[in-house]
């Protein structure tokens, strides 16, 4: 503390003109200090936007992170119907498989479904919102059963179009036969 006290009586005997060159240099070295860490402080804020947490990979990878689960089947008049929920739980858009990006693999033979509908009927939406979930329903001509797997494809996020990735769901028809009631 003496010191401190010593070095600023010193500063206060000098002329006005090294009184004003060490003000200058302590600004700019304080200038160049606050720049740096901001600096720092950006790259790191780029570098956690690069590692977001929305599951994407390129060239349709699968992701670890499941939005898609299957709640029941039920087989009658010649067709397959297949009752799915897609939750999206990230911050971004999802943007859902197209009827031509579902396939279902059931005994070596990969069929496409004739339509994708929400529970009341109509289209199913294409973007499913950030917090949000839809219910859905797969409607296959003929009827399936054994087990199998359910290939949605070319899903992607809003921020990222680039990424595309799939998800591959396993189906035993027999198990989602005796599932509970459906949610509207």
């Amino acid at each position: 503390m003496k010191k401190l006290q010593q070095l600023l009586a010193k500063v206060q005997n000098k002329p006005y003109e090294t009184k004003l060159k060490i003000l200058w240099s302590t600004t700019l070295l304080v200038g160049i200090l606050l720049i740096s860490l901001w600096l720092l402080d950006l790259k790191s804020t780029v570098s956690k936007l690069g590692n977001n947490d929305s599951p994407q990979t390129n060239n349709s990878a699968v992701t670890s992170k499941q939005f898609i689960k299957l709640e029941r089947a039920e087989v009658a008049d010649g067709s397959t119907k297949i009752f799915f929920s897609a939750s999206n739980d990230t911050d971004d858009i999802l943007n859902f498989s197209t009827i031509n990006d579902i396939r279902l693999d059931v005994s070596k033979s990969g069929v496409k479904p004739a339509k994708i509908l929400d529970r009341q009927s109509k289209p199913f939406v294409q973007k499913i919102l950030s917090k949000s979930q839809e219910f859905g329903t797969l409607v296959f001509s003929g009827s399936m059963e054994g087990s199998g797997e359910i290939i949605f494809d070319q899903l992607y996020f809003e921020k990222h179009p680039e990424s595309l990735f799939k998800e591959i769901i396993q189906i035993d028809f027999d198990g989602l036969a005796k599932n509970q009631e459906l949610r509207n």
